[in-house]
């Protein structure tokens, strides 16, 4: 009987092809409670909550376009130090309708936080502050200023108090599909088909591998897994990895094992299945062995790059943990609680003329499983190390980060500066490890 469990549990798991194939405490990113008076007369005082380095740089309208007040330094998505002017032109990028992100016209994306609303001029809108001394350009942000406005690269306060008027109906806005698919779209339509059509995939096997083309698209072009999608309950196991080829998946791998802190108990049935149970501290349970102890929890951060499909090129980041009393290496996908926040700019690089194309921009974000896909094929055939990728992974604490850059280092990566031309280099910065990662594969 357990064999038979194991086999129809097997066939399950095929439902994860894409499951990690594809968040560290950060300061707060919560929006700013905003204020719910509707009588015009009234004016309700919002306290803001500015989180430690955050600076005030502009604000948002209702069309989600960001109007730059003055010259401020900035954090981008992998930690560097830019400007943003009054001249930039930066749009707000949302994440299940909240602005999780802005980017620039040269597609730097910025962590964010949106401030209190004012009607006529619109959201208040906070960056991560960068540092003037690491800004790689030579401008004088003096001169960026409108003259009317002060360069603000100063802390900003925990609290301040302002007055804002009340809160406009914003409305409703909707999208209508291209009437044309796009080639990405179009690989997906005919991955399927083959799926349809392969004798040698049971209809359960067909149905699993069918299920796994849910990509969403935003505006930029740039495919992406949802932050809850199916995928997330069937976790990791690596033999995801071996069968990947057959769905035309060829992309390097890193797995980083190692082991830390504890394994949240979750709720095993009713409406609250699957999520962490608070005691009355307010802290989450623990699994606990026959004494009573906290069990151990062994975790895997896991990294792809390379192309997926014949047309879409793109990186992945997973976040999964054990029990460390399981021996099975079967992961399970990390809770909420155990989300890190992660970044990634990906590129790719023409050997042939020596060019190097920067592919796009995902993050900063909390989550378990950061992806990202692009149209594009390799150079050369199959040469996974054509795709590059310069990343930030944020932990919630020092002994966190150094349980992870141990086995991190021992795959291959040396302190450095790590850049686009700097592979197999990291750098710790507080609780944050920055890499750059192009030629190791521990698959191959």
């Amino acid at each position: 009987m357990k064999r038979i469990i194991a086999l129809v549990l097997c066939a399950l798991m095929l439902a994860g092809l894409f499951a990690g194939c594809g968040g560290g405490e950060e300061e707060p990113t919560t929006t700013v409670p905003l204020p719910t008076t509707t009588d015009p007369a009234t004016e309700a005082m919002v306290d803001l909550e500015v989180p430690e380095g955050y600076v005030e740089f502009g604000t948002v309208d209702d069309e989600n376009i960001v109007t730059v007040r003055g010259a401020t330094y900035l954090l981008n998505a992998v930690g560097d130090t830019r400007v943003l002017d009054k001249n930039s032109k930066v749009t707000a990028n949302l994440y299940e309708g909240k602005i999780t992100s802005v980017t620039d016209e040269n597609d730097e994306s910025f962590s964010v936080f949106v401030g209190a609303y004012y009607k006529d001029e619109g959201r208040l809108i906070y960056g991560r502050e960068g540092n003037p001394a690491d800004d790689p350009s030579t401008i004088d942000i003096g001169d960026l200023n409108d003259g009317s406005t002060a360069a603000k690269i100063t802390t900003t306060t925990k609290k301040t108090t302002t007055t804002a008027k009340p809160l406009p109906t914003v409305p409703k806005v909707t999208t209508t599909k291209p009437p044309t698919m796009s080639p990405e779209e179009e690989e997906i339509k005919r991955q399927q088909e083959n799926i349809k059509n392969n004798p040698n995939m049971s209809q359960a096997e067909k149905r699993a591998a069918l299920n796994l083309l849910s990509y969403k698209v935003d505006k930029n072009g740039i495919f992406y897994v949802e932050h809850q999608p199916w995928q997330k309950q069937f976790g990791f196991n690596e033999i995801y990895d071996r069968v990947s080829p057959l769905i035309q998946l060829i992309y390097s791998t890193i797995r980083v094992k190692f082991r830390y802190g504890y394994v949240y108990k979750l709720y095993e049935s009713g409406d609250k299945k699957g999520q962490v149970m608070y005691g009355i501290d307010g802290k989450p349970v623990y699994e606990t062995d026959a004494s009573g102890k906290p069990i151990p929890k062994d975790w895997m951060v896991q990294l792809w790059k390379g192309r997926y499909g014949l047309v879409m090129l793109g990186a992945e980041f997973g976040v999964y943990t054990k029990p460390s009393t399981q021996n099975a290496e079967h992961y399970y996908s990390a809770v909420a609680e155990e989300e890190l926040v992660m970044a990634m700019d990906v590129y790719q690089q023409n050997f042939l003329t020596g060019t190097k194309k920067h592919l796009f921009t995902r993050g900063p974000e909390s989550h378990w499983w950061l992806t990202g896909f692009v149209s594009g094929t390799f150079h050369q055939n199959n040469n996974k190390s054509e795709i590059i990728c310069v990343a930030n992974i944020q932990f919630p604490n020092q002994e966190m980060l150094k349980a992870f850059e141990t086995p991190f280092a021992a795959a291959g990566f040396k302190l450095g500066s790590p850049g686009r031309d700097t592979p197999e280099t990291y750098l710790v910065s507080g609780n944050s490890i920055k890499f750059s990662w192009q030629y190791i594969d521990q698959d191959s």
